[in-house]
């Protein structure tokens, strides 16, 4: 029942029907399923007790709320938590509810299959909006302008950039979706136990997604999907085929990319905005080096917003919210990276299932991360039901009698290594890719 609930919230996180559907408008579905989600996670839990708070990862999302909510009130705007607390609240429900609800590998691969199908009706809305001009809930492609400097002369062009209801109303956020897709689709395209008919079913659901994200324009979501399966397609062959398969993955994101990746380089305007914003993030944590700006408040301080998570926390929570920020990652990946058991019939047909799951969902969060490097999306639903879902692997994976790397204490340290490091990274980026324009 609580798994159900929980997939029935995300039917609607995903489709939005109150936009989509006339008459509809102003029925709060999502506070509707969120209170069934609570209530069914509740009942749940009163009819079988367990622990399922049990993961550093559900310390370190409650972290990061509180930093979040304390920001603004560190620098005097009380009112600023109730702002936090309001717009961040649906996340970290989303984290909790998935946390509760999920006690069997079979319930994982449930949210799994259910994340697929609801990007596929995404991605053949957006291919509906792009053909005739306008998708369901009169939503219309969106027309950014791009201004390129060659040769000493700016060119300025038009480019069509699809996007979703709901959530996925930004471009790069639609193309999150469909590069957390993707893995789960590729692993069964490369599992030797699956039949010629399952492949062709895979490659059936794969296309429409990878055809959306090229029309999505986002070059984020094309490097997240680029790292999300370079793994994968690199375990998958021999050496040649490797070699093959990694030089035709190169040059299909040369030539077939979309039309902004050919403006990748450090001297175009839309890429110099960035360094430039990641340098304004810099200048906010010196300014307030503890909790930040506050919550929201990065476009206060400059006209773009980071198009970095890691930036993006630094500058508005400042070291604080940058280390629970860190720290979620790292026990993300932590998690996903557990060694799976070796020896014959060392685990059950199921927990070996999980395993080669596991496989699709360290993909599936490596392309996450990857494309946040080149988004500001650290906030939204999608980033914490990925973690929700990381951290449940972890707990089943103890469940079911596997070793996995414990919380010492000593972590804290290593975290703060990831944070400091990360901040010099981003200050050397800055220093040798910024152009400065003479006053």
């Amino acid at each position: 029942m609580a798994i159900a609930a929980v997939v029935l919230y995300l039917v609607v996180l995903y489709v939005r029907p109150g936009e989509i559907i006339p008459g509809w408008e102003g029925i709060p579905f999502a506070a509707i399923t969120q209170g069934l989600g609570i209530i069914a996670v509740g009942i749940s839990w009163l009819m079988r007790p367990r622990s399922f708070l049990n993961q550093p990862l559900d310390l370190f999302v409650a972290g990061f709320f509180m930093a979040a909510v304390l920001s603004n009130p560190a620098w005097g705007w009380i009112g600023g938590a109730q702002y936090a607390f309001t717009m961040l609240l649906p996340a970290i429900i989303a984290y909790f509810l998935i946390r509760g609800a999920v006690r069997t590998p079979k319930h994982l691969r449930i949210l799994g299959y259910a994340l697929v199908t609801l990007t596929m009706f995404q991605a053949i809305n957006g291919i509906y909006q792009y053909q005739t001009g306008v998708g369901l809930g009169n939503v219309e492609a969106y027309e950014q302008r791009v201004t390129v400097t060659t040769d000493g002369a700016d060119e300025t062009t038009e480019v069509a950039r699809i996007r979703g209801t709901g959530i996925f109303n930004d471009p790069n956020d639609l193309a999150l979706a469909f590069v957390c897709a993707m893995p789960f689709l590729v692993g069964p395209l490369l599992g030797k136990r699956t039949t010629f008919l399952g492949r062709v079913m895979t490659v059936l659901l794969a296309v429409p997604i990878l055809w959306a994200l090229y029309l999505t324009n986002s070059r984020g979501g094309v490097l997240g999907l680029a790292a999300a399966l370079l793994p994968t397609i690199w375990r998958s062959g021999r050496w040649l085929t490797k070699a093959m398969v990694v030089l035709g993955l190169v040059a299909a994101l040369g030539l077939a990319a979309p039309s902004r990746m050919t403006q990748m380089d450090s001297d175009e305007s839309s890429a110099q905005g960035r360094v430039q914003s990641w340098s304004a993030g810099l200048q906010m944590l010196k300014m307030r080096p503890v909790l930040g700006v506050g919550f929201g408040r990065y476009g206060e301080y400059n006209e773009l917003v980071a198009h970095n998570s890691f930036v993006h926390v630094l500058g508005e929570l400042g070291m604080v919210g940058g280390f629970f920020f860190t720290g979620m990652f790292f026990w993300l990946f932590r998690g996903l990276a557990s060694v799976r058991p070796s020896g014959a019939g060392a685990l059950p047909a199921e927990e070996d299932r999980l395993f080669n799951w596991g496989d699709e969902l360290f993909m599936a969060c490596t392309g996450l991360a990857v494309s946040m490097i080149f988004l500001s999306r650290q906030y939204i639903a999608i980033v914490f039901i990925f973690f929700a879902m990381g951290a449940s692997y972890r707990g089943l994976l103890q469940d079911v009698g596997v070793r996995v790397k414990t919380a010492t204490g000593r972590e804290a340290g290593t975290i703060t290594a990831y944070l400091v490091g990360g901040v010099v990274a981003v200050y050397i980026a800055v220093r040798v890719l910024a152009v400065w324009s003479a006053k």
